[in-house]
């Protein structure tokens, strides 16, 4: 029998998973130990799992096997004798009744219940894709209960899978947090959730996370300022910079304009300055580009302080 190699969350679990496998005891085996458990940074990054290599002592070289039997004998001689005392004598006893040597042991029993295991073994290791995605669900809840405990603050958290996407439902007191300003804490955490999700995939899922209706509230608001943008730039017929926004967030102002027959929208900038301007469709391409190719630097949001007027 050749040496399996087996991973847990922990060492003694993969012990365990490779013994049951070979159908064999701890004292049958040796275990080399290939990566020690670690449960990361709160338990969410960097956690890895224990990693073993188990091998049948009977497949191992002599010297091998024995090296950590030497010295027992000595302190234990005369049980041994005994030992091959009895053992002389049940050979005896076994060539008297069937005229030769074969062994009454149990081994020929065990082969049918070691083959038997390794038939049963694929069964669980083949698991069905309804609990593949239970499993990403479940991950994901447990993410952001961790999450939300750093912050100090207690939630009820749901998650439902689909083949393609995750979109979990949080509800509790004081989940502002959790959402921070203009949504850039939400974005974050979602992020976070995402990357640990997707991280052993080959396909990665779409991972929504909605703090207590934010999600919906701010696709409103984000639509009704679309809209209210567009017409402020057919009065004016000049172009108008919003703020810099996530890619979701730019995302639904582009599907709200989409179909405008007058109004015209492009992201411009790099990475978090990266904004949408709003444009008439009727504008010299020319000028577009220059206005497209030199953007206004991004607002902060804040307001300027007033001027005092000189009397």
């Amino acid at each position: 029998m050749e040496s399996v190699v087996k991973t847990g969350r922990t060492v003694d679990e993969a012990i365990d998973s490779a013994l049951q496998e070979m159908g064999l005891t701890r004292d049958e085996v040796q275990v080399d130990i290939l990566q020690l458990e670690n449960s990361g940074f709160l338990g969410l990054f960097g956690r890895k799992e224990g990693k073993v290599r188990v091998t049948p002592m009977k497949s191992l070289p002599l010297s091998e096997s024995t090296s950590e039997r030497k010295g027992k004998p000595k302190q234990n001689s005369k049980p041994r004798g005994e030992r091959a005392e009895k053992a002389s004598t049940n050979n005896r006893e076994t060539r008297g009744k069937n005229g030769s040597r074969k062994s009454e042991n149990n081994r020929p029993e065990r082969k049918p219940e070691t083959s038997e295991k390794k038939k049963r073994q694929p069964e669980p290791t083949t698991a069905p894709s309804v609990a593949q995605r239970g499993e990403s669900s479940a991950k994901a809840e447990e993410v952001v209960r961790k999450i939300s405990e750093t912050f100090g603050i207690k939630v009820d958290v749901q998650a439902t899978e689909t083949e393609k996407a995750v979109n979990i439902r949080v509800v509790g007191d004081q989940v502002g947090q959790l959402i921070g300003r203009r949504g850039r804490t939400l974005g974050a955490v979602q992020y976070i959730v995402s990357r640990l999700i997707n991280e052993d995939r080959p396909d990665r899922k779409k991972i929504t996370i909605d703090v207590d209706g934010y999600n919906e509230d701010r696709e409103s608001s984000l639509k009704e300022l679309a809209t209210r943008t567009a017409d402020r730039v057919m009065e004016t017929g000049k172009p108008v910079f919003l703020r810099p926004m996530s890619p979701p967030e730019r995302r639904i102002i582009h599907l709200t304009l989409q179909d405008d027959d007058e109004v015209g929208t492009e992201s411009v900038g790099e990475q978090d300055s990266r904004q949408v301007v709003l444009f008439p469709k009727s504008i010299d391409q020319e000028e577009l580009q220059r206005i497209l190719d030199s953007p206004p630097p991004p607002r902060s949001g804040r307001r300027p302080p007033r001027r005092r007027r000189r009397n």
